[in-house]
């Protein structure tokens, strides 16, 4: 599986990630357990090194750790 980038902040029900690769919009994240914790929601930033929002999904959302500094995959 891809490295999408590492979370930056999580707050709400969304992420803020400093990517490695520009996702597609609607593309599933998952963490490093292979459990899709959202979707990307948006791009914006530079080309080479985007920030990307993703909504987490409302399973991830109940059940929250702190994902804050953790990678995150495509």
């Amino acid at each position: 599986m891809p490295r999408l980038g590492r979370v930056i902040r999580s707050e709400g029900k969304e992420l803020l990630i400093r990517a490695e690769r520009v996702p597609k919009l609607g593309e599933k994240i998952q963490d490093n357990q292979d459990k899709i914790i959202g979707e990307v929601s948006s791009i914006f930033g530079p080309v080479d090194k985007p920030y990307v929002t993703a909504k987490l999904t409302k399973k991830s959302k109940a059940n929250r750790p702190s994902f804050n500094d953790k990678e995150v995959y495509i």
